[in-house]
Formats: structure tokens, sequence, C-alpha cells
């Protein structure tokens, strides 16, 4: 179920997405948040990987991912609770404000699930726009 605070906190990711667009490439945005505040931010980055990224895809290196920097960031110092829900949305390279489909891939799954994470939110492209969609494991 999406909630009033989703679409605030989506909001609020596509702002920050807008604000640090990488014009040569898409721009993810995700954050950690709590049901009151963004603990933590993170963006992709074709030009840096992170040891705790998962490399289960044998063909090619998994560069850093937006849903991993920002879990990599806040556990730093912090514990993740079951509070907290993960906010990703992506940004297409075209100049408009063109969100695209931004769900998880594997990788970043397995690192969601393996730092506890119960709830993900994120955009998906529907072709006229774009929804908020949940995830709950």
């Amino acid at each position: 179920m999406i909630y009033i605070r989703d679409v605030k906190f989506i909001s609020k990711a596509i702002k920050i997405a807008e604000e640090n667009r990488n014009v040569k490439q898409y721009t993810i945005c995700a954050m950690l948040a709590n049901k009151r505040r963004i603990l933590s931010i993170g963006f992709n980055s074709n030009e840096k990987t992170h040891p705790s990224t998962p490399q289960i895809y044998n063909w090619y290196t998994i560069p850093l991912h937006a849903e991993i920097d920002a879990i990599s960031k806040f556990i730093k110092n912090n514990q993740i609770d079951n509070t907290m829900t993960l906010y990703v949305v992506g940004l297409t390279i075209a100049g408009n404000r063109m969100v695209c489909s931004s769900m998880p891939c594997d990788s970043c799954m397995e690192y969601i699930t393996k730092h506890n994470i119960k709830r993900i939110v994120y955009t998906e492209n529907d072709g006229d726009g774009f929804k908020i969609k949940e995830l709950k494991r």
C-alpha cells in the first residue's frame, strides 16, 4: 500500500536526482528513510564499485548502485530496523524530467535482503508518466 508519506519521499528523491543529474548516464537516487525523515541518500556511479556489491553476474562488474550506496552509508554507524523504507527513483539521460523504471536489480535485492530492509518503494515508467510501486519482503 502506498501512503502519502511515500509520495512525499518519492517526490523528494526525484528533486534530489534532478539536482544531481548525470547527463552521461541514467541518474538513480536511493533514499533510506523511516516514517519521518531521510536517513541516507545514495546515487549510482559507473566510475566506482563497492566491495559489498554482490557480483552475481559473471560477464561484467556491477558498478556502484544507488541502493547499495544509500544502505552502506547508513550502516557505517547505524543499524537497520523494520520501520525503514528504501525509496528508489531513476531519471533518463534525456534532458526532460522523464522517470525511468527503478526496481532494484537482483544484485541490489540480495544486498537489501542481507540488511533486512522489508519495504521498497520505487518508480515504474508506464509510458504516459510513472507509477509508484511497492515491494515487500
